[in-house]
């Protein structure tokens, strides 16, 4: 027994060091404050008057400088509460009054943060599990109490009380926490909702005067209400050229939106580059011929397709080169050649002044203007070049800028070349990059056996439509389609549902040529910074066999 070591007690003092003094709750609810006392006290709940002696003479033993107030009965005890302060309660169940877990159960209505022990002649287990299962803090059997034992069950009671009331106290403070979140969350929800639809209308309402104007200026400038002088076709150019400009500046507005909010779609598909350049050549054209600016097209032969949206494509290439057109003093040029690489590389040059090199990393921001424009007449937002580098990522690509201050500027940037494998991998990149994308990403096979082409070409743009910019969309051979999906861990099948719901949903009104079903193949989750060679072995398996199909 001289051997046993105990651990230093710590009494009146939660585990953060605070003093503790509980409270008595009286039969109306309302709380009044104890007498306290400047040691700790016991009390000890016992009807049996030899076994009160005996465990009386235990304590003192196991604690000589502690206080010890004795009852045998419940009235009793419910006395000593109500006046008095205790550092732990040993309890009998059996009391004159009282019998079983009734008795703890009104002990603890008493004073429920007072540790408990109960007391009982009968060492048995389901007794012991039924009693702290009911809120005592320990068991002990009053034959087996030796002061050693009686001493580290009070010190371990009061250790687990003092943590159940912390766990009680941070479980409260997170439920309030978590609720101010969650009124901030759906504050800041119905912030951006609002700041969405504001852009939106704002866009409508700005669209619609600027068609006009653009429509009415082309009509006057061709001559349909009869012949236009040389000095006026000019101001109508002009005109257009500048309503062309404002429209620009609101799609860069909605896309910016759309970005924000995760709502942006990402139609990337196998393209022509060349198509891409011949949609943006007239419209640039008419602009270099108003600015009086020489452009040319440099553009390579026998260039490879490339993976891509193409209206986002086509909006990069327009907003380089209207930039390019407003700083050059007499050329711009458009050159469209294969990078050494997987990538097609278009750059936009100019002969204007140039960049100083201290401003080169910053053009890219948000709200970031360049100066010495040779035409300030119509001024932008400062979003054109950061929505040239947020268009550029989603395309899987890159951007970059030469300049040399009185020599010009060469913006360049790239498309990936169509291969499954590689796409897949840059879009990998993609996400680990983006930090509105999830952890998780889900490598979907969706099955077409047997469709028709027109099936098969709905079912592609119905997918697309589905699909954000976070997700990706791949062919798979002649006989499916290969989703990399960017979801919530654990929300795989809540995204197959959607789909599905879609689908279905969309079915209903169609009168022909309905959507076929989406049969799911191979479908698993990747983590994208642990599992990522997991996922590209996985696809290039499915990429294997499908080609050995096609064969």
């Amino acid at each position: 027994m001289a051997g046993l070591e105990i651990p230093t007690l710590r009494f009146e003092k939660s585990m953060i060091g605070r003093p503790r003094f509980y409270s008595f709750q009286d039969a109306t609810g309302g709380e009044r404050e104890l007498k306290k006392s400047s040691i700790p006290r016991i009390l000890l709940v016992e009807d049996d008057e030899v076994d009160q002696l005996s465990i009386k003479r235990m304590l003192a033993l196991a604690l000589p400088s502690w206080g010890i107030r004795c009852c045998r009965c419940l009235k009793g005890a419910e006395a000593e509460l109500r006046e008095n302060q205790f550092t732990a309660i040993l309890c009998d169940l059996a009391l004159p009054d009282s019998i079983g877990l009734e008795t703890l159960q009104k002990i603890l209505q008493f004073s429920n943060e007072t540790p408990t022990i109960v007391l009982t002649g009968v060492d048995s287990e389901r007794i012991s599990l039924d009693a702290i299962s009911a809120g005592a803090q320990d068991y002990l059997s009053k034959s087996l109490i030796t002061p050693e034992l009686a001493k580290r069950a009070i010190q371990y009671a009061i250790q687990r009380q003092e943590m159940y009331h912390q766990n009680s106290q941070l479980m409260d403070s997170l439920l309030k926490s978590r609720n101010v979140i969650k009124q901030k969350n759906l504050k800041l929800q119905r912030s951006c909702e609002t700041a969405q639809e504001f852009v939106g209308n704002v866009s409508h309402e700005f669209r619609t005067p600027l068609t006009v104007i653009q429509e009415y200026a082309s009509i006057l400038a061709d001559g349909t209400m009869g012949e236009v002088p040389e000095s006026q076709l000019r101001m109508l150019q002009i005109i257009g050229d500048r309503a062309s400009d404002l429209s620009n500046m609101v799609d860069d507005m909605l896309d910016i939106s759309k970005l924000e909010s995760g709502l942006l779609s990402a139609n990337r598909q196998r393209r022509s580059v060349v198509d891409i350049i011949e949609d943006c050549r007239p419209a640039l054209e008419q602009k270099a011929s108003v600015r009086d600016i020489d452009l040319k097209f440099v553009v390579s032969q026998d260039l490879p397709e490339v993976f891509c949206d193409v209206a986002k494509a086509g909006r990069v290439l327009i907003n380089l080169a209207v930039n390019a057109l407003k700083f050059a003093s007499s050329n711009v040029t458009i050159c469209v050649k294969k990078g050494s690489g997987c990538d097609v590389i278009i750059s936009v040059s100019d002969d204007g002044p140039g960049i100083p090199a201290n401003n080169l990393d910053s053009i890219f921001k948000r709200f970031t203007q360049l100066g010495n424009a040779a035409d300030t007449s119509t001024k932008g937002f400062g979003l054109g070049l950061n929505i040239v580098n947020e268009l550029v990522a989603v395309n899987l690509g890159v951007v970059r800028v030469d300049s040399e201050e009185g020599t010009g500027s060469t913006f360049t940037f790239t498309l990936p070349m169509y291969d499954e494998q590689e796409v897949a991998r840059r879009f990998l990149g993609y996400l680990k990059r983006e930090s509105r994308a999830t952890d998780t990403v889900a490598l979907v096979e969706i099955m077409t056996p047997g469709i028709l082409a027109e099936q098969r070409e709905a079912l592609c743009r119905f997918l697309l439509a589905e699909l954000r910019q976070n997700d990706l969309l791949l062919e798979s051979g002649e006989h499916g389609f290969l989703i990399l999906a960017s979801v919530v861990d654990g929300e795989l099948n809540d995204f197959l549902l959607r789909l599905r719901d879609r689908q279905q949903r969309v079915n209903r009104n169609r009168f022909s040529c309905p959507l076929p079903s989406l049969l799911i193949g191979r479908c698993k989750p990747f983590s994208i910074h642990d599992q990522s060679e997991a996922l590209m072995t996985s696809l290039a398996e499915i990429l294997e066999t499908e080609a050995t199909v096609d064969v």
